[in-house]
């Protein structure tokens, strides 16, 4: 209904109450990456696909790939990936509808527009992943890693932006009300 707050009680363009139990549920899939997956598949002086900067090449793949081992992949393809499936989705919920509450205009949309982007990149650097994982330390495949590298430097270069973008229209917001 037109003129209807989204929260009773809440300013147009406030964040409504369901917004921060997506971004609760936001960072908590993050910790659960931080603190139980991410650590179980990062042996000593390697990091796990989705962080190697700068992506790494066939010869350092395989290296990891092997000290991984056939656990420590299973371990990427299931917990890991699993939470992979869930973080993108939440992390753009929380940037997009963010977003669109703070400037329901163009800016909001542009906002939320890259959000959806790195989202939809993020999608892809995990089926990268899991195809390379799938393939193990013999069967590395140059070409997959180098899209591999591009995709994941252009999946944290717009989630970047996209929340760089958030956080200006916060601090808008803000100095609006202050």
């Amino acid at each position: 209904m037109k003129g209807r707050r989204a929260t009773p009680g809440a300013p147009r363009g406030a964040l409504p109450r369901w917004y921060w139990g997506i971004v609760a549920a936001a960072i908590a899939v993050w910790l659960l990456m931080s603190i139980w997956t991410v650590p179980a598949i990062s042996p000593p002086g390697f990091k796990p696909f989705d962080f190697a900067f700068p992506a790494y090449d066939a010869e350092r793949a395989a290296a990891y790939l092997r000290a991984l081992g056939a656990e420590g992949r299973a371990r990427y393809l299931g917990r890991q990936i699993v939470l992979d499936l869930f973080y993108p989705a939440l992390l753009t919920a929380v940037v997009g509808i963010g977003a669109l509450r703070l400037a329901p205009g163009r800016a909001g949309r542009w906002i939320a527009g890259l959000a959806i982007l790195a989202m939809v990149l993020d999608y892809g650097e995990n089926g990268l992943i899991v195809a390379v994982l799938r393939a193990g330390p013999e069967a590395v495949d140059a070409l997959r890693l180098r899209w591999l590298g591009i995709v994941t430097a252009a999946k944290f270069t717009t989630y970047g932006v996209a929340m760089l973008g958030l956080l200006f229209l916060m601090m808008r917001r803000w100095r609006q009300r202050n």
